[in-house]
């Protein structure tokens, strides 16, 4: 199994269906001559192609990290902080919902035997921490924020106690994931060199076969990204480049029975939240066909 198969947690093939049936949404009209060039060894690999309302559409996806190795460093976490979420299920108190504050790749080196210790010792403390955590109101936090460095614990900690928003967040602990840093600048990178990375391949199909070229980008951290981020980033990075796709959208994936999917920018219109989001659809990711391999 290859490095990417092993990390990667990105929905290439659903996520490139989840924009095309928005695209039949917005024209009233169903794809037909569905292609798949990176299958077939096109010179131009993209990931899938269909005629749309007459058109033909060129789809390219691409996942995105708020910055370098997040995923990889997810995956990582995982291991550390999953099973403190288990073993606390239902032993913290249902008055509060907590977070447990760390900071980005804490878990970076950390061996087999470490991991296990790091596990006991943050369990007992976050047991007896929650009792005694101020509460703060829904989506604040106390301030001012300290953390905490446990002794054999390679570094500092942090939790917080909110009201919880419903039943099912009482005594729930989840983990939060604090960077230290420029994230914006780290964002802009990211996306800057997923940007580069697909433009050409859009581009040979739009001067070759005049498709209207779509870029697809994903994301599926609920900590630091949400659209108008990508936004900002994409136009940012649009103010210099050249060969720019048609249009660019976002398929939000962190949520795992609604996805969302979001136009960051359509033609030379960009996507500005305005309340209403009329242009934003919703899908349950059971409904989604796997076009790709991926």
């Amino acid at each position: 199994m290859n490095q990417r198969a092993r990390i990667s947690v990105f929905n290439e093939g659903k996520a490139c269906d989840a924009v095309i049936r928005w695209k039949e949404w917005q024209a009233n009209s169903s794809r037909t001559a569905l292609q798949l060039p990176e299958a077939e060894q096109h010179e131009a690999p993209i990931e899938v192609a269909c005629i749309i309302a007459g058109e033909l559409h060129a789809f390219e996806h691409t996942g995105i990290e708020p910055f370098l190795n997040q995923i990889r460093m997810g995956v990582d976490s995982a291991k550390l902080f999953g099973p403190l979420q288990t073993q606390l299920l239902g032993k913290l108190p249902n008055e509060g919902s907590f977070d447990l504050y760390v900071p980005v790749g804490a878990t970076q080196g950390l061996r087999p035997k470490q991991v296990l210790k790091i596990q006991r010792l943050l369990i007992d403390w976050i047991a007896k921490e929650a009792v005694i955590c101020p509460v703060a109101r829904p989506g604040r936090v106390i301030t001012p924020i300290l953390s905490t460095n446990l002794e054999d614990v390679p570094f500092p900690v942090s939790l917080h106690r909110n009201e919880p928003l419903g039943p099912e967040f009482a005594g729930r602990l989840d983990v939060r994931h604090v960077l230290q840093g420029d994230l914006e600048k780290a964002r802009h990178e990211r996306i800057l060199k997923a940007y580069k990375d697909k433009k050409d391949k859009l581009a040979t199909w739009k001067k070759d076969l005049n498709a209207r070229t779509v870029l697809v980008l994903e994301e599926n951290d609920i900590q630091l990204t949400n659209h108008q981020l990508v936004v900002e980033a994409v136009r940012r990075i649009e103010q210099t480049a050249q060969d720019k796709p048609d249009d660019i959208f976002l398929v939000s994936t962190h949520l795992p029975n609604r996805w969302r999917v979001i136009p960051i920018r359509l033609g030379k219109e960009f996507y500005e939240l305005d309340g209403r989001d009329r242009h934003l659809l919703e899908f349950d990711p059971d409904v989604l066909t796997q076009i790709t391999s991926r």
